[in-house]
């Protein structure tokens, strides 16, 4: 209950005495424990206004299916560890082909699969140096490896994907057909890829949950694909890995803005401690078994707002 929730309407029953309230959130309180919530009691004369009102949500209610992406595997030596420049020649081979979409953070049910992934390798300079803010993944916001530090990451989502091919969501729609109807928006006669814009539209989503920070398309630079195979029978996760410098001038700074967001699971690393005893165990699977490939493609890059 201490996290920041929006325009939620909870109808709460207390089990000690039966009683009945109306929780509604009126937003965040960095500076005390309370939590930002109005509650409405059976006695108060708004009770029967929020009843009503949620009634009618009840009434109104659709059940809300989020899909993730499934993508083909992607096999060895699809793409170099060098970076890929974001041109429009990324588009006409796409590294990652879609072949439907499941529910949101189940593992595939049609193996071997890819699973795409947005991933953030977000930066700041300090007065001790370059420093990398990683997120510590727990069950309320993770499919897996609980307790480990990681880079700011997110599946993508049917509604990405949408986004990235300029065409509708088909929400409404059973997996298969969905997926058949945007190949058909999308008018070409190839494979449905996966375009950049997906990734970076989940990589936004991602930052401003996690971060707090509504940070513009243009700030990501993509710095490369990495697949990293995740099961013996082939299943991989497939990253799009992009660099994010944060702005510590005006009009505020985003380093301490995003640490004040969320201080229980963001953590503030030097780059120089980052591969160290310190943290190493902790670490995740892309941390570790791509560590040189983020060493000499992102970690050594100079610390500008530029690409």
């Amino acid at each position: 209950m201490h996290h920041y929730f929006l325009e939620m309407l909870m109808h709460v029953t207390v089990r000690s005495t039966g009683r009945r309230e109306f929780w509604m959130t009126v937003g965040a309180s960095h500076q005390s424990n309370e939590l930002p919530l109005l509650v409405v009691e059976e006695t108060d004369d708004n009770y029967a206004i929020l009843s009503s009102m949620h009634q009618r949500l009840i009434e109104g209610c659709k059940e809300l299916a989020i899909r993730q992406v499934r993508c083909d595997v992607v096999e060895p030596g699809a793409v170099d560890d060098t970076p890929v420049p974001w041109t429009r020649d990324v588009e006409k081979a796409p590294y990652l082909v879609v072949n439907g979409l499941e529910p949101y953070g189940t593992a595939s049910q049609y193996r071997p699969a890819c699973m795409p992934v947005a991933a953030v390798v977000i930066r700041a300079n300090t007065n001790r140096g370059p420093v990398i803010m990683l997120r510590q993944r727990n069950e309320f916001s993770d499919t897996d490896s609980f307790g480990k530090y990681s880079l700011i990451t997110s599946r993508l989502l049917e509604e990405d994907l949408a986004t990235g091919l300029g065409v509708p969501v088909f929400a409404d729609r059973h997996v298969d057909a969905a997926t058949d109807a945007m190949w058909q928006a999308t008018r070409t006669n190839g494979p449905l890829g996966v375009p950049i814009k997906a990734f970076v539209r989940a990589a936004q989503r991602e930052i401003f949950i996690c971060c707090g920070l509504d940070v513009s398309e243009d700030r990501f630079h993509f710095r490369g694909y990495q697949t990293i195979s995740t099961r013996p029978d082939g299943s991989q996760l497939g990253f799009a890995v992009f660099e994010l410098i944060l702005n510590r001038h005006d009009p505020f700074d985003e380093l301490v803005a995003a640490e004040d967001w969320d201080r229980d699971n963001l953590l503030v690393v030097s780059q120089s401690d980052l591969y160290t005893e310190a943290y190493h165990d902790r670490l995740n699977r892309l941390l570790t078994q791509r560590e040189e490939w983020l060493r000499t493609t992102v970690l050594v890059r100079p610390l500008s707002s530029g690409d």
